[in-house]
């Protein structure tokens, strides 16, 4: 709960900072940011909300835990966990693919 919550705040700072970065001392301006950020944020911004989703998903499964039946429920949470991790692996592994091979090369490197 409280860290998802942390999680999600912190990595919204990051962006946010990065953002104000890259407008304040790189001098680029709205569309050269987006076109920074959008390629791999395609894929990670996603991935974090799922992930912060993983986290509250475990809250809700430990409240239904104690009312319901429990090796279905632990079934039901383990096939969404592990789908959840996978699809946010997935969408990590592209989001640093892309930012890495994409968007460093056609911005050099200079905007981070």
């Amino acid at each position: 709960g409280l860290g998802t919550v942390i999680y999600l705040i912190f990595n919204g700072a990051v962006l946010g900072s990065s953002i104000q970065t890259a407008s304040k001392f790189q001098d680029m301006d709205i569309s050269e940011i987006v076109l920074a950020l959008l390629p791999h944020g395609i894929f990670e911004i996603p991935a974090m909300i799922i992930s912060g989703l993983i986290g509250f998903q475990i809250i809700e499964y430990l409240l239904l835990f104690f009312s319901n039946n429990i090796s279905v429920l632990i079934k039901d949470f383990l096939k969404q966990l592990l789908l959840r991790i996978i699809i946010v692996l997935i969408l990590t592994t592209l989001a640093g693919v892309i930012e890495w091979y994409i968007t460093f090369k056609f911005f050099k490197g200079d905007y981070l």
